[in-house]
């Protein structure tokens, strides 16, 4: 029946698995040795290598890559620095069921006076368990399923993937958003959904996803009074306080309990509202 087929299958996935643990271990090694630091600017030649290797390890599965050239940034000293490539590609055996996964390869500055028990870029087994920088975020869960697709491919399972591997997500993702949306009619397409492979477990036995806990929005929000000094020992009971409006508005009109943002109207009422409301105070 099928649940014998899939039993089959997932018998043989991870017989494949730990049959090649010493080579993921070593490939996972090699990644983390990369001082990959997108944060100092005499490291971003090894945030280009970072993003070579894994490029080398996916076209290895037969996957087509394409490192996007991204240009450059400045910096406040007026340098102006080549940014990594993003690397955009895909390995689609059913273009109509395709998966696609975000990653990043970059990490923090790190030092072993930074209250590391060992060195930050040397992976480190104790008791079972591996410690080095990046090993868990992100170099770590991106080789995870870039050995995943391994193998599926050497099982001859189907694989459909798309992907998005960056460099400089410790950096604010400096390029990243100009490259999305110029693919959005064509890399993104046919795109539903994408899995970030950026998080954390609850467990650290059982794997887990999460969802809808990441993002964040930044805004201004400017809110004017009357024009003229009132007294607040005659006037203090009957005009508005800015500091108040603005906690009413950030309060009880930017956010739902439903986790979504209201939309302008509402925010225009309350502008009108309180442009009234300002009037008779001047």
């Amino acid at each position: 029946n099928v649940f014998t087929i899939h039993s089959s299958i997932g018998d043989r996935f991870f017989q494949y698995i730990d049959e090649h643990q010493s080579d993921y271990i070593q490939r996972h090694k090699e990644w983390v040795a990369v001082e990959s630091d997108s944060i100092q600017p005499d490291l971003r030649k090894e945030v280009i290598r970072i993003m070579a290797l894994a490029a080398d390890r996916l076209v290895a599965l037969g996957a087509i890559v394409n490192l996007v050239n991204l240009g450059s940034h400045q910096l406040p000293d007026g340098q102006d620095l080549p940014l990594p490539p993003v690397i955009i590609g895909k390995l689609v055996v059913e273009p109509q069921n395709p998966t696609v996964t975000y990653g990043h390869v970059d990490v923090q500055p790190a030092k072993k006076e930074d209250d590391w028990k060992t060195d930050p870029y040397t992976l480190t087994e104790i008791n079972g368990n591996l410690y080095g920088h990046g090993a868990i975020d992100n170099k770590g869960p991106v080789l995870a399923w870039i050995n995943a697709v391994e193998t599926f491919k050497a099982l001859k399972l189907v694989v459909n993937f798309k992907f998005v591997i960056e460099g400089m997500e410790e950096a604010r993702s400096l390029g990243l958003g100009k490259l999305l949306q110029e693919e959005n009619q064509c890399f993104f397409s046919d795109v539903d959904y994408v899995v970030t492979l950026d998080s954390l477990w609850l467990s650290n036995k059982k794997p887990a996803f999460t969802y809808e806990s990441e993002g964040n929005a930044c805004f201004f929000v400017d809110v004017e009074c009357g024009s003229k000094y009132l007294h607040n020992g005659t006037s203090g009971g009957i005009s508005h306080e800015p500091l108040m409006d603005l906690i009413a508005l950030l309060g009880n009109n930017m956010h739902h309990c439903s986790g979504e943002v209201v939309n302008a109207s509402s925010l225009a009422a309350f502008k009108v509202g309180l442009d009234i409301a300002l009037d008779g105070m001047v």
